[in-house]
């Protein structure tokens, strides 16, 4: 980079030294050629003011003319990438079939560990799925084989890269696999009508959004026919355990967070991730499959017990996926995936993947020494 930075610097330099010297000849000329007329006598003092003032006038012009020259192609090709992002194409092309619609009530109604066989309604499927990122030879994950029953909830975790983001992207399909399939009630995921599936999924992200905008819109954007809905607003500020939060705040759902707006108030990064959780409750009823991905990185310990049993409560019945790299939280889930290097190492309970005395409790006893 440095390198390259300094051959453009020469190249400026040069080109700058060059067209000085051009544009000092240029202004010489006229002055030598009105100094002689002068000195000849065809020309008076009162001429050699008068030219004098009218080159140094041209030479202020074309100055400025060439500067904002060079601001309108600075400022064209500041519009390049603009365009170019206007012109991208999406890779993921939508499908025409749709899930079927869920009765009322369908979820909430399954025993949290029901199987796909006895409950009639299979879940998730991941047959020899493989991903790895454009321009990036290494794959993130190969030949991952899990099946998500409704009514279960699985948690992800190892190591930092071991692709547990990753997967959890694919299950939303903000990606597809480069290898392998993902099926949804037996249909592959790309099959499927892309906003008809994204409705039935919510999601809390590690790198969750803090939206510019009030507090109602924070949350009711998760839903929107349900945006003007108080009483829905209130029972998803309870859920997240944030129910006396507008009671704190000015203006209540009508506060504006964030800084940059006019009246605009922070929150902690605490009450942040919990307005995110409570954005993703706002779809609960519509939702077959919850992602969490790192849903209490910023919650201190007393609080973050407290979002545990609101997980296990609204997990019920629905598919439920857990990124995590606290194992407290993988300890209260119904199955345990271990990724390393893009693969599955271990998978069982808490319970079976500790007598197993593999990796899992490598990281589990690692963890807990901390709190000896």
């Amino acid at each position: 980079m440095f390198t390259k930075m300094e051959r453009v610097r020469r190249e400026g330099a040069l080109t700058v030294m060059v067209w000085a010297l051009v544009g000092g000849l240029g202004v010489a000329l006229p002055y030598g050629y009105v100094v002689l007329g002068v000195l000849q006598g065809s020309l008076t003092l009162g001429d050699l003011a008068l030219y004098t003032g009218i080159i140094l006038q041209l030479r202020r012009s074309l100055f400025i003319l060439i500067a904002h020259t060079g601001d309108i192609y600075d400022v064209s090709l500041a519009t390049v990438p603009i365009f170019q992002l206007l012109d991208l194409v999406p890779q993921l092309h939508t499908g025409s079939q749709r899930l079927p619609a869920m009765a009322k009530g369908q979820w909430e109604t399954l025993a949290p560990t029901v199987p796909a066989a006895v409950s009639g309604t299979p879940g998730i499927q991941l047959n020899q799925v493989s991903f790895h990122y454009p321009g990036v030879d290494r794959p993130i994950l190969q030949d991952i084989d899990l099946t998500i029953q409704p009514g279960e909830m699985v948690a992800l975790v190892g190591e930092n890269g071991a692709g547990k983001t990753t997967l959890a992207k694919l299950l939303c399909r903000l990606y597809d696999p480069t290898g392998g399939q993902i099926l949804w009630q037996g249909q592959d995921l790309r099959q499927l009508d892309l906003n008809g599936l994204r409705s039935r999924i919510a999601v809390v992200m590690q790198d969750y959004a803090r939206f510019p905008a009030t507090l109602r819109e924070n949350i009711g954007w998760g839903y929107f026919p349900k945006l003007q809905e108080d009483e829905a607003l209130g029972v998803v500020l309870q859920e997240a355990g944030i129910e006396t939060l507008p009671n704190t705040l000015s203006q209540g759902l009508e506060t504006p967070l964030g800084r940059q707006l006019e009246d605009g108030i922070d929150l902690s990064g605490g009450q942040w991730q919990r307005v995110a959780i409570a954005r993703a409750l706002m779809r609960l009823g519509e939702a077959a499959l919850l992602v969490f991905d790192e849903p209490t990185a910023a919650l201190d310990p007393k609080n973050e017990q407290e979002i545990y049993r609101i997980f296990r409560q609204i997990a019920r019945g629905r598919m439920a996926v857990v990124v995590s790299h606290r194992l407290a939280l993988a300890k209260i889930c119904d199955r345990i995936i271990v990724l390393e290097q893009g693969k599955i190492l271990e998978s069982g309970s808490h319970a079976n993947l500790m007598a197993l005395g593999g990796r899992y409790q490598q990281m589990f006893n690692r963890q807990a020494s901390s709190y000896v």
